[in-house]
């Protein structure tokens, strides 16, 4: 194994110490021995020039060794100079984004008296009625509770909690906020009160001319009628129809509202030619039509109230502001009627099946679930194997039939 491992260095030794031995000969037998001599020169020349041939390859691969270790080790510091310079990047960008972030702040007011200091988000409030935000930044920066908090749209809330080096805020759109404003155009004082996902509300108007239609208003019922309720908003009265009351049938309008209750309602129209202004309380709450095709699958059975009767049918409800027709045909078990009031009552509970359902133009149209189980009912046992069985061929009938039929003639 050592021979086979070794064997060129062994070949190449052989070889030197054969030349060296016939060069040393040669040196001690110079006279008279001219022809041995240039024997050995020409057969050492080859094995001198293979051994300096080894040497030089040697040196040279051992440069090259030390050029690669070198240009490892360059490579490798030019590396870690490039991950310094990137890091280096980084925090100048981040430098930059705040500067950008400050520039934008301090833009806010001309007075620039006031001192900002920046902070992060660190947390959110995740209590579905609360709307607060947790900041890196507390007393040891020099906030107090009540300081403003800003971006740079503008105004968001106002520090409610304050520790050491955290805060808490209050952000404008929590229904416990309430901010004094002052409105740009007009130059008119305010109150601003936080509505969750709706946003904020006007709480207090001294102008409602400064409003528009979709606005969220507050007033305070003043005279109700059979047909709405007259809300004083601002000094200017505004009338809320009783379709607009909620998203059910509302009989009678002092049932849900008094002389002097405070509501918040929506601005649905405005007339200021004829000064008349149009208020919805049902547009601040859910639409119930939202969850029909969900809630009320076709075919399926629900219970209801009848709550009005006419000479085309019978309007039931199956939750506030959810009603169906229950077409006249439907009724009186296959007699004709002329109105829904011979055979139904008002206001009674019955079983009705979801036939159809138009989310478009929110309509029902309604079975009664007697009618479904009667229809089950009367079946004969045999009907099903019937309907499968092939119709007989039509026949002259018996001989019998036919002296009949003769007879009449």
């Amino acid at each position: 194994m050592f021979f086979k491992n070794y064997r060129t260095v062994i070949f190449i030794g052989v070889v030197v110490a054969a030349a060296l031995v016939l060069l040393s000969y040669s040196l001690k037998y110079d006279s008279g021995a001219g022809v041995v001599k240039k024997l050995v020169l020409e057969a050492a020349t080859p094995v001198q020039r293979l051994f300096n041939a080894s040497i030089e390859g040697v040196e040279n691969a051992w440069l090259r060794y030390i050029h690669l270790v070198g240009l490892e080790e360059d490579n490798r510091s030019l590396k870690n100079k490039i991950a310094a310079l990137q890091a280096e990047l980084i925090l100048y960008k981040e430098g930059y984004l705040e500067a950008q972030r400050l520039k934008k702040l301090l833009s806010l007011l001309e007075d620039r008296q006031y001192k900002f200091t920046a902070a992060r988000v660190i947390a959110k409030e995740q209590a579905a009625l609360s709307k607060t935000l947790w900041i890196d930044k507390g007393s040891a920066h020099g906030l107090k509770s009540g300081m403003p908090v800003l971006v740079p749209p503008g105004l968001i809330g106002r520090l409610t909690d304050v520790s050491w080096h955290s805060s808490k805020v209050l952000l404008l759109i929590d229904e416990n906020s309430n901010v004094d404003v002052l409105i740009q155009r007009t130059r008119v004082q305010g109150i601003v009160r936080g509505a969750g996902s709706r946003g904020c509300v006007v709480r207090y108007i001294s102008k409602v001319q400064d409003v528009k239609e979709g606005d969220v208003v507050n007033g305070t019922v003043r005279r109700i009628t059979e047909f709405g309720a007259f809300v004083d908003i601002g000094g200017v009265q505004a009338l809320l129809p009783v379709s607009e009351m909620t998203w059910g049938r509302v009989e009678d309008a002092k049932s849900l509202y008094k002389s002097g209750d405070a509501i918040e309602a929506v601005i649905i129209n405005l007339d200021w030619e004829n000064d008349r202004i149009t208020l919805s309380f049902k547009d601040t709450l859910p639409d119930p039509w939202n969850d029909v095709v969900r809630n009320y699958i076709e075919g399926s059975i629900h219970k209801g109230r009848i709550s009005r009767l006419t000479d085309f049918g019978a309007f039931v409800t199956l939750e506030a502001g959810v009603d169906g027709l229950l077409h006249i045909s439907k009724l009186g078990k296959g007699k004709k009627i002329k109105h829904a009031q011979d055979v139904l009552t008002r206001d009674r509970e019955i079983d009705v099946k979801i036939e159809k359902i138009d989310r478009d133009n929110k309509r029902i149209s309604l079975d009664l679930a007697s009618n479904s189980e009667e229809k089950k009912d009367s079946a004969e046992p045999g009907d099903d194997y019937k309907s499968y069985m092939p119709k007989a061929p039509k026949t002259m009938g018996t001989f019998g039939d036919l002296l009949s039929k003769a007879k009449k003639k």
